[in-house]
């Protein structure tokens, strides 16, 4: 806290007035980037015409905020301090959006809610190694966003019994 007033040239006490401790200001970090990257995907998601549009602008959403903030998310992410912030803060927005993608995918695929919830779950899991492997350089983002989305499509439309369930008609 005394370097970051040191560093912002502002006393500490400053500092303490608007973040009683470390914790304190490392959880407005998390919700600060979290809010940011969910305005951002909300923005992208509410231009997207259908619901493939939907997952390429969100999954694009994901994977430039990994490549820009990466590092610090990361390092956030692995304070032992801040798991009860961000698990709970995280638990609610998972629920939330994991619900909407619910939705949608049944309705495009077809998909009984069951197998919609299970796949929703599993594919949020693909989007968010991709981001990890475009956080730690190991892929370009567009690299990621085409294996990612390629998953996903193909993993619905196998789901969903559609032409794509030919291993081989999948792209």
């Amino acid at each position: 806290m005394e370097g970051l007033a040191r560093e912002e040239g502002v006393s500490k006490g400053l500092v303490y007035a608007y973040f009683p401790n470390r914790d304190a200001l490392l959880a407005a970090l998390v919700q600060r980037e979290q809010a940011a990257f969910r305005a951002d995907a909300m923005e992208r998601a509410a231009r997207a015409a259908d619901f493939e549009g939907l997952i390429q602008a969100t999954t694009r959403a994901y994977l430039e905020h990994c490549r820009d903030r990466g590092a610090l998310i990361t390092l956030l992410m692995n304070d032992p301090a801040l798991d009860r912030v961000i698990a709970a803060a995280d638990l609610a927005q998972r629920e939330a959006t994991v619900a909407y993608f619910v939705r949608r995918a049944s309705a495009a695929f077809h998909l009984e809610r069951p197998v919609a919830e299970a796949a929703v779950d599993m594919l949020m899991a693909v989007t968010g190694r991709a981001g990890a492997q475009v956080a730690a350089g190991t892929l370009a983002i567009d690299q990621a966003e085409s294996i990612a989305l390629s998953l996903i499509f193909g993993g619905l439309q196998r789901l969903a019994g559609g032409a794509a369930a030919r291993p081989d008609a999948i792209p």
